[in-house]
C-alpha cells in the first residue's frame, strides 16, 4: 500500500508536468492534487475488505468505510473551496 501511495503522488507530478509542457505553460506544483490523490487513495484502500490496517487493534472495514465517506466529502469541498472543481461544462455533455 505504501509503494501504490507514493506512486500516486509520483503519477500526478508526472501528468502535471505532461500537461505543462504540451500546453507550453510554466510548470506550477500541483500543491492540491498531491495532497488529494494519496488521500484519497489511501481511503480507497482503507475500505478494502482485505485491507492491510485489519493488522491494527480495534480497526474494521466499516470505519474504513467511514473514512472513505469522510474523504470524499471533504475532497470535494475542498474542491470548491479552493476553486478546483471541474466546471459543469467539462461535467456534464450533451
Amino acid at each position: 500500500m505504501w509503494v501504490f501511495l507514493g506512486v500516486t503522488a509520483l503519477l500526478v507530478l508526472g501528468l502535471s508536468y505532461g500537461k505543462a509542457r504540451r500546453s507550453g505553460k510554466q510548470f506550477n506544483w500541483p500543491l492540491f492534487e498531491l495532497l488529494v490523490a494519496p488521500l484519497a487513495f489511501a481511503g480507497w484502500a482503507m475500505a478494502l475488505p482485505d485491507t492491510p490496517l485489519l493488522d491494527f487493534k480495534g480497526y474494521n472495514t466499516a470505519i474504513g468505510g467511514f473514512i472513505l465517506l469522510a474523504l470524499t466529502v471533504g475532497t470535494a469541498v475542498l474542491a470548491y473551496i479552493f476553486n478546483k472543481s471541474p466546471d459543469y461544462e467539462k461535467v456534464v455533455t450533451s
